[in-house]
């Protein structure tokens, strides 16, 4: 977890607690889910970060999350990949994830029981 800017380390924590995570657990779990290389068959989850410590990659399918979506992932501004799909994730889709201008993939399908519209992403964003 040291690689994580402590600025974005913060945020994540709360992100991550919103989803559904105990606050006791989140510590844990981030650490579990950084790599410093995607690695096949790591379950296909994890977080990572680029040069500068700014989260990146935020990839949690299938993780028995319950939680929603805070809009507080609209302040890690250089993510690139949002993968959310099989959770129970419920509640509005934080219109804060159209501000997330690298945005390039959102994957929030299967079993969420989110609602709303969805907000305007960037071009080339799928």
């Amino acid at each position: 977890m040291d690689k994580i800017n402590p600025q974005q380390l913060e945020i994540l924590k709360r992100v991550v607690v919103a989803l559904g995570k105990k606050p006791e657990e989140v510590d844990e779990f981030i650490q579990k889910k950084c790599k410093d290389e995607r690695e096949f068959g790591n379950d296909g989850m994890c977080i990572e970060t680029n040069e500068n410590g700014e989260v990146t990659i935020l990839e949690l399918p299938q993780n028995q999350l319950s939680g929603s979506i805070s809009p507080e992932i609209g302040q890690l501004k250089a993510l690139t990949e949002v993968e959310l799909s099989g959770n129970e994730l419920s509640g509005n889709i934080p219109q804060e994830i159209g501000q997330l201008k690298a945005l390039e993939k959102l994957y929030l399908a299967w079993n969420n029981k989110l609602n709303g519209a969805l907000p305007i992403l960037p071009s080339g964003c799928e």
